[in-house]
């Protein structure tokens, strides 16, 4: 997940350089999903990521690791 000003962008380099490890064509049992959240606070964010990310209604994700790049 990425947050903040520009955040599309490195949304966009994370996916390229998870497909690019697979030369292009990743295997179908991979998963790398990634999500970007410009225009909604960080409360929103860390709410995406703890109540919308599990693969079923009932899991949740149990930890969370913030990188703060300025």
């Amino acid at each position: 997940m990425t947050w903040g000003f520009d955040c599309s962008q490195w949304e966009l380099d994370l996916d390229l350089s998870f497909i690019e490890q697979f030369n292009y064509d990743p295997p179908d049992d991979v998963m790398f999903l990634t999500t970007w959240h410009e225009n909604e606070s960080f409360k929103e964010m860390i709410e995406h990521a703890k109540f919308c990310t599990g693969y079923s209604p009932d899991e949740y994700v149990q930890q969370v690791v913030i990188l703060n790049i300025r």
